[in-house]
């Protein structure tokens, strides 16, 4: 931008005509695969002259992919003069710009003429995201809140990064927020990212200890529970029944058990007597009989018999620790494995029982079909034949009546 002391006149800064297939008189393609094509704009301009120096900016921005705003943006759309002397008007002042930017041009004016100087001053306003695809924010901004939804998240990764896959907004070693863009990093399961201040770059941290991530995922992933915790947060066991058996890591979540010496016991049968929150819930029973007592000692081995007073009697506490609690899952499993694969096998061949009858059901339908339709057939046969026979039957009777007939007249005659 600035004074040129060019005048262009109206004279294209571009090739005029120009095409990607330019042929010698082999018939062969001169022009290389990667060469673009210049595009023509038309270019306003009040000043109708051109001289040398204006000649040289026009072959400049030919050669450079180059292109004047003035006289092609709302502001300057006539291409105003931008000097004023003694000797008249001209417009020797230019702002160029590469081809490939233009669509980066929101607004170019000239304004009028002061008494400060004698060329015009000119305004432009550019709107255009730099962006380097590096693992580090040259430009980190502090913000008060990262977006609070996955829409509000692909908004802001759209306003800010010229590519929406490198928008982050992350939580500091100095507890501020931050939104940047750069390449996402991977992160792995049990951690979350941190942008070090001072480092400029993303570290991993563990989970907290209310949250865990079972998997790995990139760092520009939209925070569900904000930047300062990891994705999934952790069953708290805190419904009817429940307490706490395992409180997990930063990988796994916590699990529940019912409390069965307040007469609690799981709902939904299983081999383990911990589970996740989501999977299973308490519920309180008092009465004695076979299937709460076959569950009840099934789930928890220290119970003892049912009582006369409609209530279950432990011998001891839960286990609590970890390795009690993962030992009495394994004794379990490993005395229930028998029965259930027994129950798979004998399911199994009643499934098998099923389809074998279901076939000889359809085999016995096909045939009992193809015998009735035999029946039918041959029924419809018999009553046409009999059909037939009665008309010939007739047929010779009215004969034999004609010839008795007959041979009455001709006796009468005689």
């Amino acid at each position: 931008m600035g004074d040129m002391n060019a005048r262009t006149g109206k004279c294209p800064d571009f090739i005029t005509g120009d095409s990607c297939q330019i042929n010698n008189f082999d018939a062969k393609n001169l022009i290389p695969n990667y060469y673009e094509v210049d595009t023509e704009i038309s270019r306003n301009n009040q000043d109708n002259v051109t001289n040398v120096q204006g000649k040289s900016l026009l072959e400049l921005c030919i050669a450079s992919r180059l292109r004047i705003l003035n006289g092609r943006f709302i502001g300057d759309s006539l291409g105003y003069y931008t000097y004023m002397s003694i000797n008249g008007y001209s417009a020797v002042d230019y702002a160029l710009i590469s081809e490939s930017l233009l669509s980066s041009v929101k607004y170019f004016k000239t304004d009028d003429f002061t008494y400060l100087s004698d060329h015009y001053l000119y305004t432009l306003i550019i709107s255009y995201v730099i962006e380097v695809n590096c693992q580090r924010c040259l430009k980190p901004e502090r913000v008060l809140t990262c977006p609070r939804s996955a829409y509000a998240w692909l908004i802001e990764s759209r306003l800010k990064c010229a590519n929406s896959d490198h928008y982050h907004c992350l939580e500091t070693d100095i507890q501020t927020l931050i939104d940047c863009c750069m390449l996402p990093l991977n992160i792995s399961k049990g951690h979350r990212p941190r942008y070090n201040s001072r480092k400029n770059v993303i570290q991993e941290i563990p989970c907290e200890d209310d949250f865990f991530m079972p998997h790995d995922y990139p760092s520009n992933r939209y925070p569900d529970n904000g930047p300062s915790h990891c994705k999934i947060k952790k069953g708290s066991c805190t419904g009817d029944g429940m307490k706490m058996c395992s409180t997990g890591s930063t990988t796994r979540d916590a699990t529940c058990y019912c409390d069965h010496t307040q007469n609690y016991v799981p709902r939904l049968l299983s081999t383990s007597p911990c589970f996740l929150q989501f999977e299973n819930e308490c519920m309180v029973t008092s009465s004695c009989n076979v299937i709460i007592e076959y569950r009840v000692k099934l789930m928890y081995s220290t119970e003892s018999q049912c009582k006369t007073t409609n209530s279950y009697e432990t011998t001891s506490e839960f286990p609590l620790t970890t390795d009690n609690a993962f030992n009495t899952i394994t004794t379990i499993s490993n005395s229930v494995s028998d029965n259930s694969q027994a129950k798979k096998d004998s399911n199994l061949s009643t499934e098998r029982l099923l389809l074998i009858i279901y076939i000889l059901s359809a085999i016995l339908a096909v045939l009992l079909s193809c015998i009735t339709v035999y029946f039918v057939k041959h029924t419809i046969e018999k009553k046409d034949q009999t059909t037939n026979f009665l008309r010939i039957h007739d047929i010779v009777e009215n004969q034999e009546s004609q010839y008795v007939e007959m041979h009455a007249c001709k006796s009468r005659h005689k």
